[in-house]
């Protein structure tokens, strides 16, 4: 179980139920026993998405690696993750274009910025100018840090450490 915070919560939820099928599979398996095919069978099984099935990668090669430790060879003599080859999977025009609606480009974004600078000039009420100005800096914000709107909106002073980094502890929201 991950720390409360560490991921978005429906990718824990996949990669719990990842792991869990995967361990229906092999639990009753000797680690010797599993090499790199079967898991390479495995994961061609099911459609996982291709952040999932890097993400099922990463775990297993930890596992793996953590049973297969220089100082102690006796548990398995090779990672059998160092057995896979998957082919790179090139991207459709589709999930490209999808890509490309889901962010803004610096042509975009300048536009935008320009736009959103002119409409809180204009505006007479102080109080609403400055809520667009303080929505314009947000949004300045999450474009400039690559964050999501949630994970901007839940980050707090705290969050920034001494190196210039700002660590994303939460989301607010959940479709943001």
């Amino acid at each position: 179980m991950l720390k409360e915070g560490t991921l978005a919560d429906t990718t824990q939820e996949k990669s719990e139920a990842i792991l869990k099928k995967f361990k229906e599979k092999f639990g009753s398996w000797r680690i010797k026993a599993i090499r790199g095919k079967d898991i390479k069978d495995f994961l061609d099984a099911y459609e996982f998405f291709r952040n999932s099935k890097v993400n099922l990668r990463s775990n297993l090669n930890m596992f793996f690696d953590y049973c297969w430790l220089d100082t102690n060879p006796q548990v398995i003599p090779a990672s059998p993750m160092n057995e896979l080859r998957f082919k790179r999977q090139s991207m459709t025009q589709a999930e490209l274009d999808k890509i490309k609606d889901k962010c803004l480009f610096s042509d975009e974004f300048k536009k935008l910025k320009e736009l959103m600078i002119t409409d809180e000039k204009e505006e007479r009420s102080y109080l609403v100018r400055r809520n667009k100005h303080r929505y314009r800096l947000f949004v300045e914000f999450c474009y400039l840090n690559g964050t999501r709107y949630g994970e901007a909106a839940g980050s707090t002073w705290s969050h920034a450490n001494q190196g210039g980094f700002i660590l994303i502890h939460k989301l607010i929201g959940e479709n943001l």
